[in-house]
C-alpha cells in the first residue's frame, strides 16, 4: 500500500511540473473610453527552470495600440508564478476584440506554446450617444410661464447690498476690483488658423529652423484633430496617429493628406532630415487643406452642421 501511494505521489508531482501552463487573463476595468490606457493581466505558473518568451512590447493591432508589456515573478517551489501586464490604448469607439497573445515556454526537455483567449469589450466614445447625431438648433427666446414672482424684489435688495459692500471695500483698501470675464473657447478651426498665422510670422524656415517649424505644425495638426473629433490625439505616437486616420470616417483626400503629413514629417522631427523647400512648403499646404476640408459650418437655412469641402492647395 505504501509503495502504491509513493508511486501515485511521484506521478502527480511529475505531471504538475511538466504539464502545459494554465493561463488566466483579466482586464483592469469594466469601462474603457477612446484614448484611455487600460491593462490586460496574464498570469501563469511555470517550472523554475523554464524560460518564457513574451510577445512584442509595442505595435498596433487592429483598433488597439500596445504600449508596453511588464513582467512580475513570484518565485516558488516547484513552480514560479508569473504575472504579465499588457498596457493598451483603444484608437476608435465600438466593439473591440483583444487579440490572443502567444507565450513560448522552453524547458530543458520540451518547448510549449500557450495562447491567451480572445476577449471582446466595448470602447465608449468621448461624445455622449445622444449628442453624436444631434444637429445644431436655434435657441428659443425666453418663455414666461406662470404668475410673476416677487423674488426679483429680494434679489434687487441683495444686489444693492452687494454693491454697497463692494464700494465700501474699494474705499477701505483703495483698490479697484475688476471682474474677469472668461471668453468661450474658440472653435477648433479658428484656433488652428490663428496658430498657423502666428507660426508663419516667426519665419522659422527663413531662419533655418526647419525642424522646429515642422514640430509646431505637427502640434497644431494634432490639437485640431483632438478638439474637432474629440479624441486624445496629442498623446498619440506617429504610428497610432496614422492608425487612427485609417480607421476614421475622413474622406479619401483628407486621409491621404493627413497620412502624408505625419509619415513625411517623422524623419524631419526625429532624424533631423532636411527636406527640399517644396516639401517644407507642402507641410503647411497640407495642413491648410485639411483644416478647410474638415471645418464645421452652420447652414442657416437647414440648421445643420456640414463639412465644407474646398479645393486642395498645390504644394
Amino acid at each position: 500500500m505504501r509503495t502504491m501511494l509513493s508511486c501515485w505521489f511521484v506521478l502527480s508531482f511529475f505531471a504538475l511540473t511538466t504539464s502545459a501552463a494554465i493561463v488566466h487573463t483579466s482586464l483592469d476595468r469594466d469601462s474603457i473610453t477612446v484614448g484611455e490606457r487600460f491593462r490586460l493581466h496574464v498570469s501563469m505558473h511555470v517550472s523554475n527552470s523554464a524560460l518564457v518568451i513574451a510577445p512584442e512590447k509595442s505595435g498596433v493591432s487592429g483598433q488597439l495600440s500596445i504600449r508596453a508589456i511588464e513582467k512580475q515573478t513570484n518565485t516558488g517551489s516547484p513552480l514560479d508564478s508569473l504575472l504579465y501586464t499588457i498596457e493598451m490604448i483603444a484608437l476608435s469607439p465600438g466593439e473591440v476584440t483583444i487579440p490572443e497573445f502567444e507565450f513560448i515556454i522552453q524547458d530543458e526537455s520540451s518547448t510549449d506554446t500557450v495562447h491567451t483567449p480572445e476577449l471582446t469589450t466595448r470602447i465608449a466614445s468621448l461624445i455622449p450617444e445622444e449628442l453624436q447625431d444631434a444637429d445644431i438648433q436655434d435657441l428659443k427666446p425666453p418663455q414666461r410661464v406662470g404668475k410673476a414672482s416677487r423674488w426679483w424684489f429680494w434679489i434687487t435688495i441683495a444686489l444693492l447690498l452687494l454693491i454697497l459692500v463692494i464700494i465700501a471695500r474699494k474705499k477701505a483698501f483703495g483698490k479697484r476690483e475688476k471682474i474677469e470675464i472668461i471668453p468661450p473657447p474658440k472653435p477648433p478651426y479658428d484656433e488652428a488658423v490663428e496658430a498657423l498665422e502666428v507660426l508663419e510670422k516667426k519665419e522659422l524656415v527663413e531662419k533655418g529652423y526647419v525642424r522646429e517649424y515642422v514640430f509646431e505644425l505637427s502640434e497644431i495638426f494634432k490639437r485640431y484633430i483632438s478638439r474637432r473629433y474629440s479624441v486624445n490625439a496629442s498623446e498619440f505616437t506617429t504610428e497610432e496617429m496614422r492608425a487612427w486616420i485609417g480607421l476614421s470616417d475622413l474622406g479619401g483626400e483628407e486621409v491621404k493628406s493627413a497620412d502624408w503629413f505625419f509619415q513625411t514629417s517623422d524623419p524631419v522631427k526625429f532624424a533631423r532630415v532636411i527636406p527640399e523647400i517644396r516639401t517644407i512648403r507642402r507641410f503647411g499646404n497640407e495642413l491648410r487643406f485639411f483644416l478647410e476640408s474638415t471645418k464645421l459650418q452652420v447652414d442657416d437655412s437647414q440648421n445643420s452642421t456640414v463639412n465644407s469641402k474646398t479645393a486642395k492647395s498645390a504644394p
